[in-house]
């Protein structure tokens, strides 16, 4: 079902897109390869490049989230030119990220990301404050990245090899557990770490915050996933730390989120409080927890991706985010209040989409962790449905200040969001397969 539904959207795509006969033919490919991987662990395709059952999920959804960058452009974007250039290097960078088995490799790769992130955000954002936006992100990332690099070289020096394979052996020292995650917490984003993505997201296109949201937050979170077995010993002594750490700051996150009056801005916010889930999965060294990690990343990057392409089509035709005057869409538009509240829905983790099953995974694994843990679980739970609700409300009711600018909505947004709805709601059949 995931094949139809994955390969039948790129067709679709291809009405608009050239390449997308090439991208549908790789995307078959990637995917036919993920079905011999299930169950099967690494599955080696040269000295240099691998994956597994989550190195796929990511690739796969790094071309699905390029794909509907390509169809969210709008009217004066074009098809082509420099703005695809910086698509595919973006694409090409992320499919190097998650497809690396050697540890220094990935985080070459990993970097290189910034770069056409940062052309994005500068080249095509909307207001002056954009260059601000792109230094913070580039300061964050090259004063946290610096640590790693000094540990990657400590490393190769004492065990000759940065191989996936060979760290599976190995323990690392403490002062190295710390230099070695903060690289990845500020990509995840973590609490206080975050302070970069809202003013990203807010300066960036919609393409920016599609490719924010939908991949680049998870890069933080699949090199956790990779370096974690080095924190084996640390992991029993200190990993409890770190969880609270991560499940306040999604608490204080939600309450920050509750008061927003800018869209995108809440939308930003509500990244920090999903991935504080992901964050005490990763940590709580459970099978049940990985695997919950891994549904969570999914789920929300689709979901935190089609909620920023809805905020950009209500801001295209009323020229404005702020909830205090966005109001009575529901009078205006019926169809896009019907997508909103189901992307809300899936946002606050209710059935039947992926994100339920995920939170229910991830609830599991830190209950088991420690059962004081369920207070902050209840409260984050609340938060999103607090947030989510108000969101809906605040845009579909109340008196319109506007007039509907502009042209209607249009065949190629409806397929945007449809695309982004369809494997946010139909992918968890299949998951337990997966971990099994």
């Amino acid at each position: 079902m995931c094949l139809i539904f994955f390969s039948g959207g790129l067709l679709v795509v291809t009405y608009w897109l050239k390449i997308g006969y090439i991208v549908a033919m790789l995307s078959f490919m990637l995917l036919v390869s993920m079905t011999k991987l299930v169950g099967c662990g690494w599955s080696d395709l040269s000295w240099l490049f691998g994956g597994d059952v989550m190195s796929w999920a990511m690739v796969i959804m790094s071309v699905w989230i390029v794909m509907m960058m390509f169809m969210s452009q709008s009217r004066w974007f074009g098809f082509y030119g420099f703005n695809n250039f910086v698509f595919v290097s973006l694409l090409f960078f992320l499919v190097l990220s998650f497809s690396f088995v050697n540890l220094f490799s990935f985080y070459v790769s990993f970097e290189s990301v910034l770069i056409p992130t940062l052309i994005l955000i500068c080249g095509w954002g909307f207001q002056p404050e954009r260059l601000y936006a792109g230094m913070y992100m580039l300061f964050y990332t090259l004063m946290a990245s610096l640590p790693l690099f000094m540990c990657l070289l400590k490393m190769y020096s004492d065990w000759g090899s940065l191989s996936f394979f060979v760290l599976v052996d190995f323990n690392v020292v403490n002062w190295m557990v710390v230099g070695m995650m903060v690289a990845f917490l500020v990509k995840h984003p973590m609490y206080f770490f975050h302070l970069w993505l809202p003013r990203a997201h807010v300066e960036a296109p919609v393409s920016g915050s599609m490719i924010l949201a939908g991949v680049l937050l998870k890069l933080g979170g699949y090199g956790l996933f990779r370096v974690v077995v080095l924190f084996k010993d640390w992991l029993v002594m200190e990993s409890g730390y770190l969880m609270s750490i991560g499940l306040v700051g999604g608490v204080i996150t939600g309450f920050v989120c509750v008061g927003q009056v800018d869209m995108k801005m809440l939308v930003a916010y509500s990244s920090v409080v999903h991935m504080s889930l992901v964050l005490g999965g990763v940590v709580s060294g459970l099978k049940i927890g990985f695997y919950g990690s891994l549904a969570m990343m999914i789920a929300h990057g689709l979901c935190s991706s089609c909620l920023f392409y809805l905020v950009n089509v209500f801001y295209e035709r009323l020229h404005s985010r702020s909830l205090m005057m966005v109001k009575g869409m529901l009078m205006l538009s019926p169809i896009m209040s019907m997508w909103w509240f189901m992307m809300c829905v899936c946002n606050m983790s209710a059935p039947p989409s992926m994100s339920l099953l995920a939170e229910l995974m991830l609830m599991i694994s830190l209950v088991k962790f420690d059962v004081v843990i369920s207070i902050l679980l209840f409260v984050l739970n609340f938060l999103c449905a607090v947030f989510s609700l108000c969101l809906y409300n605040a845009v579909q009711h109340g008196k319109s200040w506007f007039n509907w600018f502009g042209y209607d909505v249009v065949i190629r947004e409806y397929l945007v969001l449809f695309l982004h709805w369809v494997p946010l709601n139909v992918m968890f059949i299949g998951y337990g397969v997966w971990v099994e």
